[in-house]
């Protein structure tokens, strides 16, 4: 991959394999972020929030993935700078209401792309139309 688009490729963490091996993790975030990739430590619930120093871990992103339980004070308070987090799971108000109190700017879900077109069968997938 050319240099110049290292930088937009996201590396997905998750947190479970992160504390499953801490040593893994830290050479695996140095290994990254030497060739210019950028890591999400991705799906973080509100119970893993109490576990996990967000903001001591050096990672670019943290998506989280949108509970009622992360609107207790003491989540809010765990989140690292808004700016490095993705609010995933948003498909409802309450989600993005939460979000944009904290100063939450990107969102992933239905409430987030609400114009996308709906799979008339569930699992079937939903191809764009080919360019002309």
């Amino acid at each position: 991959m050319p240099a110049a688009l290292r930088g937009q490729v996201l590396l997905n963490l998750r947190p479970d394999d992160i504390l499953a091996d801490p040593a893994a993790f830290v050479f695996a975030r140095a290994f990254a972020h030497a060739r210019g990739y950028r890591l999400v430590l991705h799906e973080v619930t509100g119970e893993q929030l109490a576990l996990l120093p967000l903001r001591r871990l050096g990672l670019d992103l943290v998506h989280l993935r949108w509970s009622a339980e992360l609107a207790r004070p003491d989540c809010a308070a765990a989140l690292p700078d808004p700016a490095a987090v993705v609010l995933g799971s948003a498909d409802s108000a309450a989600a993005i209401a939460w979000g944009r109190t904290l100063g939450i700017a990107l969102y992933q879900g239905r409430m987030a792309r609400p114009a996308m077109p709906r799979a008339p069968e569930r699992g079937r997938l939903i191809r764009a139309a080919p360019p002309r």
